[in-house]
């Protein structure tokens, strides 16, 4: 009888994580479709299975704010949690954010933002480099640029679902 009651247990929270998960994507529907429209704004939706880790693995967070004379800053935050967001203001690489049993059915929410300070229109690129490492082996790269115009500032969200 127990064994019936866990697995009902199991199969209802599987079911409440997905429907947490669908919500959460309708939400970000709303924040895509306000990000089209504008060109100084870059948003990335990734899945990552974590399956074919083990469950002590750590994921690793690395971020490069490049482009000449560029000042960025970012933040990461796992959404529904009581994890405090963590700040970075310099490019980072092998940030901690938990290991793959703990963010199994989260998502992490990276927001970033470059401002050219070069002071040179024939450079106003604003470069971001997210990459995302689990234990060994690296999961995710995406490197993307804005032309922002001289004194211009970008911004970049990865939304980042772990299952």
């Amino acid at each position: 009888m127990s064994t019936k009651k866990n697995q009902s247990a199991r199969i209802l929270n599987a079911q409440t994580q997905l429907l947490n998960f669908k919500i959460q994507q309708l939400s970000m529907m709303n924040y895509l479709t306000d990000a089209v429209n504008n060109n100084n704004h870059y948003v990335a939706i990734k899945d990552i299975f974590l399956s074919d880790f083990n469950e002590n693995d750590n994921i690793l967070v690395s971020i490069f704010f490049g482009g000449e004379d560029q000042k960025g800053s970012s933040t990461l935050k796992i959404l529904k949690t009581a994890e405090l967001p963590k700040f970075i203001s310099q490019s980072t690489e092998n940030i901690s954010i938990g290991q793959c049993k703990d963010l199994a059915g989260h998502i992490l929410d990276i927001e970033s933002n470059i401002t050219d300070t070069n002071g040179n229109p024939d450079q106003n690129d604003t470069i971001l480099t997210v990459k995302i490492k689990i234990g060994s082996k690296h999961v995710y790269k995406d490197q993307h640029t804005i032309n922002v115009g001289e004194a211009g500032t970008s911004s970049f969200t990865h939304y980042i679902t772990f299952y």
